[in-house]
């Protein structure tokens, strides 16, 4: 389910005392990514924020969509961070590895940003535009889904 774009309403919420929403500006993530690599969200460019979990296959779907997606459009202008819930490590690295996938991929330790968001589903995806407001949330998968999530990139990196 996509929700449509609308104007900033509180740009400088920072701690979401609701679900990350359309309009809002996204709270801050601060990790490091498997690799090691700290993550953070990025400013300039537009980001993907995906949760997501290695038992589920909708997610696998939409992480390979994503990598194609970063083909297509570039890391100079898409940046993603997908952050896993499974409630251990283990099997993230392996994940990625098996399916190709070579952004950023993280672990939310006990959940800690999920929680945050006030993640209901996953996949859960979250479009956030160049100036870092979130335009566009996605809330499970479906076939459409990486289409529809590509024309949000396409009209916000014009």
């Amino acid at each position: 389910m996509r929700a449509p774009a609308a104007d900033a309403t509180d740009t400088e919420n920072q701690q979401a005392p609701h679900a990350a929403a359309v309009g809002d500006r996204p709270p801050p993530i601060a990790v490091r990514a498997i690799d090691g690599t700290p993550l953070t969200l990025a400013t300039g460019k537009v980001t993907l924020l995906v949760f997501w979990a290695t038992w589920s296959e909708p997610d696998k779907k939409e992480l390979i969509q994503v990598e194609r997606m970063v083909a297509r459009f570039g890391t100079e202008k898409l940046a993603v961070i997908a952050l896993s819930i499974d409630d251990e490590a283990d099997r993230i690295a392996e994940f990625a590895q098996t399916y190709g996938l070579r952004f950023p991929i993280a672990w939310d330790a006990g959940h800690r940003f999920a929680a945050t968001y006030r993640v209901a589903s996953d996949p859960s995806t979250y479009v956030i535009d160049r100036s870092g407001i979130i335009r566009f949330v996605h809330s499970g998968y479906h076939d459409e889904e990486a289409v529809e999530i590509a024309a949000e990139i396409e009209s916000l990196t014009r």
